[in-house]
């Protein structure tokens, strides 16, 4: 017991150490830098709110995929967000600070968290921005119920904000002097008082686990940006230190007995919820027609009876490509240039040959020596890059209020259109020449645009 606490110690004063130079290399960064690739890529997952509250919101929009969203690689389930304050709660109902603190902090993040969110519509099927609590949202007659009672609750939350709002403007902003140590200072306050608590408990491996929880969900709250995967390790102990704040059965009481058979039965109801979502391949942005009846896709069934080949398949899922494919691999001294996509996957020798620049950092700063697209097209042959590829999807990944790579996005587009020197050789961009739908065709461009597409391949003459 002594060594393990010796240990603790020792980790939490390193802990600091590290914690500290990490924290004076993070106060000097801001976001008054645009065209930032590391701005655009990393930093929408944390979001870009003023900076004491980006961190403060992050539990919540962790578990909400408020700024991110996406279905497996990025839904947690809300389990550790809802059942840890009230687990905790309960384990020890018997000291009252526990019973005060741990809800005002919750009511903080909440009031902070959805008053920097968004509330979906779901007549008009958009996203409506709560941008720092100033949006009122409107409430009429025919607004279903269960939109006016979440509709009230904004607005009164948005009120609830105001205080927060006009202290954030004194002391803080895209960046400040007191989020990171305010941080260190609740982790420190929290950490001691985990001690003091396992100096009366002779369960040593709760004391470790917990401990280690802590120390890494510390790490990763200040220094992941709110990217899921870095913290697999810390959803893995908190759902251990849920387990073991589970009333047992010595206690009698009725509150204690309601906490268990409340996550047993929220487990369930997520565990559920989830498979058969998983199963459905239910995903976002899919036509509400179509949920729930793409469980098996055809294409791959058929590709994996036999009964179509390698360039069949890939033609039904990305139209032309299979021909331009070969045609990339077979001239092998060509390097391929791509902004976004996962057409490296199709491309031999692509670690070799394939310059990635998904937030066209790179493609910017040639805008900025070569004025003209017809110049840029040769510097890039001079260079031997033979291939462009596009990612058409690219501006809905900028989060950026400043739209940053919306704006470069928009210099790539540019640059191939009306450009000589370059030749679309595939997309999927679907145009037609008429308002009625008809003659439609594949360009990059076009006046009647009938479905926006995902890629477009270019050849650099």
């Amino acid at each position: 017991m002594k060594y393990i606490r010796q240990y603790i110690k020792i980790s939490l004063i390193i802990s600091l150490v590290g914690i500290c130079i990490s924290s004076s290399h993070l106060l000097g960064q801001g976001d008054e830098i645009v065209s930032d690739a590391k701005r655009e890529e990393i930093q929408r997952y944390v979001g870009y709110e003023t900076l004491i509250y980006r961190y403060l919101s992050l539990p919540y929009d962790v578990t909400m995929n408020n700024n991110e969203r996406g279905t497996g690689f990025l839904d947690i389930g809300f389990l550790l967000l809802m059942f840890l304050p009230i687990l905790v709660m309960i384990k020890f109902r018997h000291r009252w600070s526990i019973l005060v603190v741990v809800p005002l902090l919750m009511l903080v993040m909440f009031v902070v968290s959805t008053s920097n969110s968004f509330l979906f519509n779901n007549v008009a099927r958009t996203m409506e921005v709560n941008q720092d609590g100033t949006t009122h949202y409107v409430i009429t007659s025919e607004t279903p119920l269960n939109d006016r009672i979440i509709r009230t609750y904004y607005n009164i939350n948005n009120q609830l904000y105001k205080p927060f709002r006009a202290l954030a403007s004194k002391v803080s902003g895209p960046k400040d002097g007191v989020t990171y140590p305010l941080i260190l200072l609740l982790f420190i306050g929290i950490f001691t008082f985990w001690m003091s608590i396992g100096k009366a408990s002779s369960k040593v491996p709760w004391i470790f686990i917990v401990s280690i929880f802590l120390l890494f969900c510390f790490y990763w709250f200040l220094l992941s940006p709110g990217i899921v995967w870095y913290g697999f390790l810390g959803l893995l102990l908190g759902t251990v230190v849920l387990l073991l704040l589970i009333p047992t059965e010595g206690d009698s009481q009725w509150i204690s007995r309601f906490g268990k058979y409340a996550f047993y039965g929220m487990a369930g109801v997520w565990l559920t919820i989830g498979l058969l979502s998983r199963i459905s391949n239910i995903t976002p942005g899919s036509p509400t027609e179509l949920l729930g009846k793409t469980m098996l896709n055809p294409v791959s069934m058929q590709y994996a009876s036999g009964n179509f080949d390698e360039n069949v398949v890939i033609d039904m899922f990305y139209p032309g490509t299979s021909a331009v494919l070969d045609m990339i691999n077979n001239n092998k001294d060509k390097l391929v240039f791509r902004i976004g996509t996962s057409f490296s996957y199709f491309i031999e020798n692509n670690h070799q040959r394939v310059l990635m620049d998904n937030q066209l950092q790179f493609f910017n700063n040639l805008t900025k020596v070569y004025q003209d697209k017809r110049e840029i097209a040769k510097a890039l042959k001079a260079s031997n890059f033979g291939y462009f590829i596009i990612d058409i999807n690219t501006p809905t990944l900028d989060n950026t209020p400043e739209q940053s790579l919306t704006k470069k996005y928009q210099k790539a587009v540019n640059f191939v259109y009306n450009n000589p020197n370059v030749r679309l050789l595939a997309t999927n961009r679907v145009i037609t020449k008429n308002q009625t739908g008809e003659q439609r065709y594949y360009d990059m461009f076009g006046d009647n645009v009938i479905n926006n597409g995902t890629f477009a391949i270019y050849e650099i003459l």
